[in-house]
């Protein structure tokens, strides 16, 4: 902790959908930033091209892809109400530890935290990603490795101070400068950032006007099928009607027939 860089030191945290990139994100929060400073959240798509479009930093910001936002969503709210302000990035490439690698050393990052792998004693497996971005890393960059309990497995010092130009920190400058927020490509706005509640509440409100719209349209159904009911049952009580009609009619016909018949034999 003795360097004078450390507290607005350049913070990115690894995240993807493990169990562990939270936990990775809330010790970043808790030890390694304070209220009001930047965090880069760094996403590794290793499946093809992304898409997203590169910033005035050169890197690239999520696109309005769907999955791409919910999976950046939760992180930037946890951020929020920490009021740590975090900026998104998204990086192509298949080798996921020399994406973090390239990464952090093109932008002169001054720690680097990264969640160890679900299920994997990272420490004992050189393959790991963890491992793999401890020890590739720069040497101007701290490197923290979370377990799954949160706490910190692994620990790499830097052994000099990293570079003062990058290109992350005229972002993060022209960030501090605006409304405080997740600079995410319109992830959330930082209104509902702020306040979690409206947010929630916003979506209640549109979750029950689409319950609202559901349940007209089962409605709807329902009184087609009540309505498709009521003719065939309309139809059974006609058939049922001629079918009583010719059923007396034939008793009236045997009726007839059989007096006939008596008829006849008293004649002979």
């Amino acid at each position: 902790m003795g360097r004078s860089y450390q507290q607005d030191g350049l913070v990115a945290v690894c995240i993807d959908r493990d169990k562990n990139s939270p936990k990775a994100l809330r010790w970043a929060i808790d030890s390694l930033v304070h209220k009001g400073q930047t965090i880069i959240l760094v996403h590794v798509n290793t499946k093809g091209t992304s898409g997203g479009v590169e910033d005035g930093a050169g890197f690239k910001q999520p696109t309005t892809d769907r999955h791409v936002k919910d999976l950046f969503l939760p992180f930037c709210c946890l951020c929020a109400r920490k009021d740590i302000r975090c900026t998104s990035v998204v990086v192509d490439g298949r080798d996921v530890a020399k994406a973090i690698i390239e990464f952090s050393a093109n932008a002169a990052m001054d720690k680097l935290v990264v969640g160890a792998t679900s299920g994997l004693i990272w420490y004992k497996a050189s393959a790991g990603v963890a491992a793999t971005v401890s020890k590739g890393a720069r040497d101007f960059c701290d490197v923290y490795i979370i377990d799954d309990k949160g706490k910190v497995s692994s620990t790499r010092n830097a052994i000099r101070a990293a570079p003062q130009v990058s290109p992350l920190r005229s972002q993060i400058k022209e960030l501090s400068g605006v409304a405080q927020g997740c600079k995410t490509q319109e992830l959330c706005s930082f209104e509902e950032l702020q306040d979690p509640r409206a947010m929630l509440c916003d979506r209640i409100q549109r979750l029950a006007a689409q319950m609202q719209q559901s349940e007209h349209t089962c409605q709807q159904l329902l009184d087609q099928v009540e309505e498709v009911a009521r003719k065939h049952k309309e139809e059974l009580q006609k058939i049922w009607d001629l079918k009583s009609k010719a059923d007396k009619e034939n008793a009236q016909l045997r009726q007839a027939l059989s007096q006939a018949q008596v008829q006849m034999s008293q004649a002979l």
